[in-house]
């Protein structure tokens, strides 16, 4: 039998329903699947957010309780040792690793004068202040003297002090001799002047930045 058109316009209403509910279904799926990727990521965050927290928290303490030894003077804390030769002369400072080194191998006796220091820089100790190792670690000694506490490292993102920019004003007066002005301004450490073609060969002319 001819199908008529009522028959087709049917058939075409229902062809365009089902490309609906289809394009609707697509959408919905696309729809859960950018929640499901929503989701993992924003738990992923939080996971990596709670795992910074407690490393966070964990160096705190391990930089306070490194701060309490060095406040107390504790020799675990030590930056460096000296200690007193045969000549009655300061020797040092020497960090712990090497003088543990040499107390374990027996280059240093029991009776050797040492102290230790805790600041960079700071004030060197005299020979009238320092003790014997026997005196400052107790026993059994191979295994307490010179043992340190590794100091804490700073967050892997904590930003250096920068240098600060040297400027070109310091640069001295040209006396016309270029061999004395490139040594002058290598004392200066600037080196890098800008060619002047009247001046001579390019290859006399400092081409790298400090």
């Amino acid at each position: 039998t001819k199908e008529s058109a009522a028959d087709r316009l049917e058939a075409s209403r229902r062809r365009a329903a089902a490309e609906v509910a289809a394009g609707r279904e697509k959408l919905r799926a696309q729809r859960e699947a950018r929640e499901r990727v929503a989701a993992a990521t924003e738990q992923a965050l939080r996971e990596e957010r709670e795992r910074q927290a407690v490393e966070e928290k964990a160096r705190n303490a391990a930089l306070e309780e490194y701060a309490s030894l060095v406040r107390k003077r504790d020799p675990r804390a030590a930056s460096g040792w000296y200690y007193v030769d045969d000549a009655g002369a300061r020797q040092g400072p020497f960090a712990s690793t090497k003088m543990r080194a040499w107390f374990v191998d027996g280059h240093l006796s029991h009776d050797l004068r040492v102290a230790p220091v805790f600041e960079e820089g700071g004030k060197l100790p005299g020979t009238d202040i320092m003790q014997r190792i026997d005196e400052i670690f107790d026993e059994p000694l191979l295994t307490s003297a010179f043992r340190s506490v590794a100091r804490p490292r700073p967050p892997p993102n904590a930003e250096k002090p920068k240098p600060p920019k040297r400027k070109r004003d310091d640069a001295p007066k040209p006396t016309g001799d270029w061999l004395k002005d490139s040594l002058a301004r290598q004392k200066k450490g600037i080196h890098h002047l800008r060619h002047d073609r009247n001046q001579g060969p390019a290859m006399l002319f400092e081409s790298h930045e400090a």
